[in-house]
């Protein structure tokens, strides 16, 4: 829903969006059922129901829950679209810094791959976007990621950091 919200709005000479989604065979039938990761740069369209940018990468198996894939996207990313400035949005669930245990895991971090049932910890989002570069913008949509911690993990690597963003509501303004 949210890749469709997107198009809504799309990609324009000065604005890029690349996308990388990930998703279960058993997640949904529509635009054929397909399952991995797959890369966007995001067009417009007024498609509610269907995906219509066509997919530049198609990613059979990827741990969505690596750090290290976190950087490898923000690489491709980077190259199918170069800017002057940069701004990443990770999301999916996030448990900030959470004091839960499960398996005798920490349960905190971000983007959690529901095949690997890995995720990044807090720390690993500071580790990938050391090897990312200065971004000018990081934001995540996701629960629990606006806690100090995080934020001091990032704060070297974003210039402006919203660590609960909700972008639920994309317009064209």
């Amino acid at each position: 829903f949210n890749v469709n919200q997107m198009e809504m709005v799309g990609s324009t000479s000065k604005v890029k969006v690349a996308v990388e989604l990930g998703r279960l065979g058993t997640y949904s039938s529509a635009d054929g059922g397909w399952r991995g990761q797959r890369r966007y740069i995001i067009e417009k369209d007024n498609d509610t129901d269907h995906i219509s940018s066509p997919a530049l990468q198609d990613i059979a198996q990827a741990d969505m829950g690596d750090w290290r894939h976190l950087v490898d996207f923000v690489a491709w990313a980077k190259k199918a679209a170069p800017a002057k400035r940069y701004m990443l949005i990770v999301w999916n669930h996030g448990s900030g810094w959470e004091k839960s245990i499960r398996n005798d895991i920490w349960l905190r971090g971000i983007s959690y791959d529901d095949e690997t049932g890995h995720h990044m910890t807090t720390p690993d989002l500071g580790s990938a976007l050391a090897v990312v570069g200065k971004i000018d913008i990081y934001a995540s949509d996701a629960c629990l990621m606006q806690m100090a911690e995080v934020g001091y993990q990032i704060k070297n690597y974003a210039t402006y950091r919203m660590l609960n963003c909700l972008a639920r509501n994309l317009t064209s303004d």
